[in-house]
């Protein structure tokens, strides 16, 4: 592709941010992995986004009543156009309704009605489609509407959901995608490796990554972790899935013969479950629940604390490991989740399985007990595999796989 041609590149997806940090957090997109990805794109190419913005029955109900009465709401502020990094977005508000085949078909046919009109404003014609995390209103739409242009999907830990019932394949799913795109890309190699058992004959094994702005930290002091106090940090939504109740089960296992010190940041449903859970288990001075924090302010606690953990579940990534890696902390994610592989066990970090509280616990003992020498070559080796994640050269590698699929 010519050096001075401009791709015209279309995203739909649910999960863009570029809003506001506490709004898009209200909103409930709780990262900005994909915005990340993407934005570095504009500076040589026209970039469009259709960010879809689903509200249960409640929120629309509430969203409804709220501009009848001209009350405000969170998404009644949600703007129906913005710029914001290059990037031009047009966002979709609509009522996420079950997927029921004679009810929901007329929804879908609603929705692909809003995308289009969307779409209309665009004056120029796309090289390509992308969708992260495609919906069924998306892969509607793109059957009924595209037929010459390239279209690519990205699969996100979600997806595998919808795909899988149990241990059945959802042979409708399937045949949406194999039949809407033409290319099926991953989110991380564990999601590859569940995707392919459904059979997609389009599905390549291009894994695409979050990026990270490095977090570089100060020089770290290993000497005698045994024998001080262990800072370690959790930082995330406070839901089930997450595994913080792990966590704390496991900081009870160690608490009598170490000196730990453990860092809650984030809000969400399952704080007050949590907060039970440290009383119950009498560990509330050695737990401190910091609440919800700007980026800016976790890269901050990140810096200062020895070890970050997260034995999270249903995790198409999770781009807070790698923000932890890039600051040197030596960071425990979750074997078989999207993290795995990026940390490599004992290496650059460490997994566990985040079901087995005596595995986390004993993780965290043998860290505690490493010589300084050795945690040393883990931080070092954290930092380097976080720069090879860094944000320029993650979109670079990505927007390479992207004009490779327009020039076919």
């Amino acid at each position: 592709m010519g050096e001075s041609y401009k791709m015209n590149i279309i995203i739909i997806t649910e999960l863009f941010w570029g809003l506001e940090e506490d709004f898009e957090r209200e909103l409930g997109i709780g990262t900005s992995a994909i915005y990340d990805l993407v934005k570095h794109w504009s500076k040589e190419n026209n970039v469009f986004c259709i960010r879809e913005i689903p509200m249960g029955w409640k929120r629309w109900l509430k969203n409804e009543i709220g501009l009848l009465l001209g009350r405000d709401n969170i998404y009644n502020k949600v703007p129906a156009y913005y710029e914001v990094e290059g990037i031009r977005v047009y966002t979709v508000k609509y009522l996420s309704f079950p997927h029921n085949k004679i009810i929901g078909c007329f929804f879908y046919r609603r929705i692909a009605k809003k995308i289009n009109n969307s779409l209309k404003k665009i004056s120029l014609q796309p090289d390509i489609i992308i969708s992260h995390m495609p919906t069924f209103n998306v892969m509607y739409y793109i059957g009924l509407m595209f037929k010459n242009i390239s279209k690519l999907a990205v699969l996100h830990r979600s997806d595998l959901d919808r795909l899988f019932k149990g241990p059945k394949i959802v042979k409708g799913r399937v045949d949406l995608l194999k039949n809407n795109f033409d290319k099926i890309f991953s989110r991380s190699e564990a999601i590859y490796n569940r995707a392919k058992e459904a059979g997609l004959p389009n599905l390549t094994s291009n894994i695409i990554l979050s990026s990270v702005p490095m977090n570089e930290s100060k020089n770290r002091d290993w000497l005698n972790l045994s024998r001080r106090q262990v800072n370690i940090l959790y930082a995330g939504s406070l839901i089930e899935q997450k595994g913080v109740q792990q966590i704390l089960y496991s900081m009870k296992k160690l608490i009598d013969k170490n000196m730990l010190k453990l860092t809650i940041i984030g809000t969400g449903n399952y704080e007050k479950k949590l907060r039970k859970i440290t009383e119950d288990l009498e560990i509330e001075e050695y737990v401190d629940f910091a609440g919800r924090k700007h980026r800016d302010e976790v890269y901050a606690y990140m810096r200062e604390a020895d070890l970050f953990i997260m034995p999270s579940y249903h995790e198409t990534f999770g781009l807070v490991y790698l923000e932890a890696m890039s600051s040197g902390c030596i960071t425990i994610g979750s074997r078989g989740e999207g993290i795995d592989g990026v940390i490599v066990d004992g290496e650059n970090g460490f997994l566990v399985n985040p079901y087995d509280v005596d595995e986390i616990a004993g993780c965290l003992e043998t860290i505690i007990s490493l010589p300084e020498m050795e945690l040393k070559q883990i931080s070092d080796k954290a930092v380097e595999t976080a720069r090879m994640y860094s944000e320029e050269n993650v979109s670079k590698q990505y927007l390479k796989l992207i004009e490779e699929i327009v020039e076919e």
